[in-house]
């Protein structure tokens, strides 16, 4: 009987392969998704809106791939959670720290947790694909 082979690309909903930290990861863009809607239902400003479709899009696409794809959601993810810190700062321009409300300071701390994971994610994935071979002594002692 022929056996089959799970290839590591691809697409489709792949749970057996999240395993804490990506839980981890998905419940921290999970966050910030619902805070930005929050916002943006309470501001009407529409970059909340893409923010929050942002966020939902990258959960959906960590979930939905494996392998060389999911590198490239860390690689994504991490400069647009950067951008939504430095935006806050940029538009927000707050003075001191009694500038920035109880959401948007847990908000930061948040995207700043989120941005570290992704970063360790993506180091993990990386060193996994750049690993050197063994040697053929390695391989074979004696």
């Amino acid at each position: 009987m022929a056996q089959t082979v799970h290839h590591p690309r691809g697409f489709g909903f792949d749970f057996e392969t999240l395993d804490p930290i990506h839980w981890a990861t998905i419940s921290l863009a999970a966050l910030t998704g619902v805070i930005h809607l929050y916002l943006f239902f309470d501001q009407g400003f529409i970059p909340f809106l893409l923010a929050a479709a942002g966020f939902f899009a990258g959960i959906i696409s960590l979930v939905m791939t494996r392998g060389l794809y999911r590198l490239a959601v860390y690689f994504v993810g991490i400069p647009f959670t950067f951008i939504q810190i430095v935006g806050y700062f940029i538009i927000e321009q707050p003075t001191t720290l009694a500038d920035i409300s109880v959401l948007a300071a847990f908000d930061k701390i948040t995207q700043a947790m989120l941005i570290a994971i992704l970063c360790y994610l993506l180091y993990i994935e990386w060193e996994k694909r750049h690993r050197p071979l063994p040697s053929r002594k390695e391989m074979n002692p004696r």
